[in-house]
């Protein structure tokens, strides 16, 4: 399973939640932390859409 940016915060829930499915993956420029990700992003572009936290989990509130 492979994941880059968007799809790598998808990827590396997925293997978080599901690791009996997964048995190799290569995840690139992981948000890993939305949030923090998006306050990084609305800072640097100062666009409304980055604005606030999203409801959810990012990827790494699953790491053990």
């Amino acid at each position: 399973m492979a994941g880059h940016s968007g799809g790598s915060a998808i990827t590396a829930s997925l293997i978080a939640l599901y690791p009996h499915l997964v048995d190799h993956a290569v995840i690139v420029s992981c948000p890993c932390n939305i949030n923090a990700w998006r306050k990084d992003m609305y800072v640097s572009s100062n666009y409304d859409g980055f604005k606030g936290d999203l409801d959810g989990i990012s990827p790494i509130d699953l790491a053990l």
